[in-house]
């Protein structure tokens, strides 16, 4: 035990190591804390493969932003934002025009896009 101590000392990690055991209850692995779950904005149709977050160009927007699942992983990228439109709809017939948007994939009946930023 005392090995440990003067570990978590020297790496300094102790203050994240206590914090997350007191103040979220976390089980370490950055999951929500114990017996809860992870927030989800919405769902989907379909198999529940895609997280949709809040509305891309505006908060009523039908194109939402997409957050990471195990579905959406691979097409997520740091230099652009990953967009989920109803499939077949005017907004995902014109959004890559306006946006100048690339689409990746169909899941659960969203058409989806990478959007570059910046």
């Amino acid at each position: 035990m005392a090995l440990e101590t003067k570990l978590m000392k020297r790496t300094k990690i102790w203050p994240l190591a206590l914090g997350c055991v007191v103040l979220a209850g976390c089980d370490g692995m950055g999951s929500a804390p114990r017996g809860e779950t992870p927030p989800v904005a919405t769902s989907s149709p379909g198999t529940g493969a895609l997280m949709l977050l809040g509305g891309y160009r505006a908060t009523d927007d039908p194109c939402r932003r997409v957050g990471e699942t195990a579905a959406t992983v691979d097409f997520l990228d740091h230099t652009a934002d990953l967009v989920g439109c109803p499939e077949g709809s005017a907004q995902a017939a014109t959004f890559a025009a306006e946006m100048g948007a690339q689409p990746i994939s169909v899941i659960d009946g969203y058409q989806l896009f990478t959007v570059p930023r910046g």
